[in-house]
Formats: structure tokens, sequence, C-alpha cells
């Protein structure tokens, strides 16, 4: 099946099974440890390193994964609580 393929049937999908789609993807990201730094392009290089600084200055707005989780949860009122 192409890629192509699978974006067609996935917008045929119910809420439900959106959301239990993206939770497998997330599990098949954590599987394969994501990106490897080497694979971003220098943009994005720089797009991590402004961020991180932002992050490690104060001066970004962050959350725990979990207040994430909670948040996308209260919104799609469905369980998409992901073990780290």
């Amino acid at each position: 099946m192409t890629l192509e393929a699978i974006k067609s049937e996935t917008l045929k999908l119910q809420t439900k099974e959106l959301l239990d789609l993206i939770q497998f993807g997330i599990e098949v990201l954590k599987k394969k440890q994501l990106v490897e730094v080497d694979d971003l392009s220098p943009a994005w290089k720089a797009e991590v390193q402004r961020r991180g600084a932002e992050i490690r200055n104060g001066s970004a707005s962050v959350q725990s994964w979990e207040q994430v989780q909670q948040e996308l949860n209260k919104e799609f009122g469905f369980d998409l609580t992901v073990s780290q």
C-alpha cells in the first residue's frame, strides 16, 4: 500500500479510529527513537537549538507530557494516555 493510499484511507476513519491510529503512530515513533539529529536539515537543527535555548532561559511556555495528554483527553473525550 502506498503512502497516498494510506492517507486516503485515513480520511475515512471515524474519530475513535483516527485517535487509535495516532496513538499507534506515537508508539511506533517511540520504538524507532523518533529522528536522529543527523537526519535533520540545517534549518530544523537551528530551530531545535533556538527552542532549547528558550526552554533553558525560561522564555518558553512548557507543559509536561502528562498535562498535554490531560488536555487532549479533555478536548476529545477519549483516553489518549501514552506511557513513556
